[in-house]
């Protein structure tokens, strides 16, 4: 079993003398399990040059320096637990000499991350293609990443690489949150001793929430497909069954007959929402006419265990998506999120407010309420196309 990590603390004047230039010594001491070793910089300042609430010298480039005398040891240490599978103080005495090299197949965090990605296969399937697809495009970047190139150079130069591909910021954002998932697990699991995002931050951005209007929408339910567009129709079937029950593409996508019931009045829907976890009912007979019920009767096989929309990535709905808008003549780059904000906005107008915070599974009413700012929206657009 792997021993605790090394304590590493800059330390200056510890013997509280200065030399004849009036300057005194800084210093690294290295506590592991009741055991110091110090070691010295050979960087000497005067007192007023010492940030002691800091525990760092004034002058950046000496720190710069310090940092990385600090980062020789902890990598001198990482390799040591590498190779030994342990660390003791002692191994401090051979700092400086070579160590030899470990293979790379058993210091890989492209296997690391691979690995973990198979044993979290059980998650559901949206989820798992989401980090399965960030960890081909990370060995797109890079065929072979070892734990000991684990560093801020690499999250910087793999956020170059997401920016030269023309990825949406959200999209580099996502990718980076996944490879930062499981360079934290290498971190907990002693593969690497230091979190390189700790002075990365990532960045998102805010995006204006898009719905489609009720013609826009009826526009779409009017079209007409011939045999070999077979994929289109579903695609769009699809994306209307979430515009009439605000379900998200992940819920949708695992729908199977065993999870609808045929109640007396007509079809119901029990679903747990991958996202959260939670446990929800959609009255399908009772929603935009059985609009839904309709469609998802269309779908229904005998075999209980067939996805009523089997084959349709969220990547080929939303290939499908910017067709259909062009046949329907919707003038909006439309995606399949798109039907559940769709959904809020349009209830919004219909049902008491806490009836949509319900139907979405929205825990805060924040969330909820950017649905009446979206229809406020709506109306000034259709005030402004008055000619009063």
């Amino acid at each position: 079993m792997q021993s605790a990590y090394v304590q590493y603390k800059v330390i200056f004047n510890r013997k509280n003398e200065l030399n004849k230039e009036g300057k005194a010594l800084i210093q690294v001491r290295a506590y592991h399990e009741g055991k110091s070793r110090f070691f010295g910089t050979g960087i000497y300042i005067a007192p007023n040059d010492w940030n002691a609430k800091k525990m760092q010298p004034k002058d950046p480039i000496l720190l710069r320096k310090i940092e990385q005398f600090l980062h020789e040891l902890k990598q001198y240490e990482f390799e040591v637990r590498t190779k030994c599978n342990s660390f003791q103080i002692s191994n401090f005495d051979q700092y400086g000499q070579p160590i030899e090299p470990v293979k790379p197949t058993n210091v890989s965090f492209t296997v690391f991350f691979g690995k973990q990605l198979e044993e979290e296969r059980q998650l559901a399937q949206p989820s798992w293609r989401i980090r399965r697809r960030s960890y081909d495009v990370f060995k797109e970047f890079r065929k072979d990443v070892l734990f000991t190139e684990v560093n801020y150079e690499l999250v910087h130069k793999f956020g170059q690489f997401l920016e030269s591909k023309r990825f949406h910021p959200n999209t580099i954002y996502k990718h980076q949150k996944h490879l930062r998932k499981y360079v934290l697990l290498a971190l907990r699991y002693k593969h690497i001793i230091e979190n390189p995002f700790q002075y990365f931050p990532l960045k998102q951005v805010e995006t204006n929430a898009q719905f489609l209007t009720v013609e826009e929408v009826g526009r779409l339910e009017s079209l007409a497909f011939t045999s070999e567009q077979w994929r289109l129709e579903k695609s769009r079937d699809m994306f209307l069954f979430s515009c009439f029950t605000g379900l998200r593409y992940s819920d949708v996508e695992g729908l199977r007959p065993k999870d609808f019931i045929n109640a007396p009045e007509g079809l119901e829907l029990e679903y747990r929402a991958q996202k959260t976890g939670k446990f929800g009912k959609k009255y399908l007979y009772l929603m935009y006419e059985g609009k839904p019920q309709a469609i998802a009767r269309k779908y229904i096989s005998v075999d209980e265990n067939r996805p009523l929309f089997r084959g349709l990535t969220n990547p080929k709905v939303n290939k499908d998506l910017k067709q259909l808008a062009k046949m329907a003549a919707i003038h909006k780059h439309i995606c399949f999120k798109d039907s559940r904000d769709t959904f809020g906005t349009d209830m919004i107008t219909k049902v008491d407010f806490r009836v949509v915070q319900d139907e979405l599974q929205h825990t805060s009413p924040n969330t909820t309420k950017k649905y009446v700012q979206m229809n406020d929206e709506l109306k000034k657009q259709r005030l402004t196309q008055i000619k009063w």
